[in-house]
């Protein structure tokens, strides 16, 4: 299991991926949150799905499947940082299966 600690402006997220499980929880408020998807972004990564109704839905699928495609936990960890790293979050530290937390480098 790895936890890895991003932060914007007064919020802070903890990203767990263990084996093949995510969960990004606000730490701030202590609440479990959902990744959100914004339309013109999916639409620019998946132009098939601009006329679809249920492009939420597919887009979540696809990224699940892109995710498990990932090999290994640090590897899945550092692709949801650059990821978040677009929205404007700034990558704190992680903590590998409950050691110390170091920086990300």
């Amino acid at each position: 299991m790895i936890k890895g600690y991003i932060s914007q402006a007064d919020q802070m997220v903890e990203v767990t991926i263990a084996g093949d499980g995510l969960k990004f929880m606000d730490i701030t408020n202590d609440d479990l949150i959902m990744p959100n998807f914004v339309y013109l972004k999916v639409i620019q990564e998946f132009p098939d799905l601009k006329d679809d109704k249920d492009w939420a839905a597919k887009a979540f699928e696809r990224f699940k499947q892109h995710f498990l495609k990932i090999e290994g936990e640090m590897n899945r960890l550092k692709y949801i940082v650059a990821e978040m790293i677009k929205q404007g979050y700034k990558p704190e530290y992680y903590e590998e299966n409950g050691f110390r937390r170091r920086r990300f480098e």
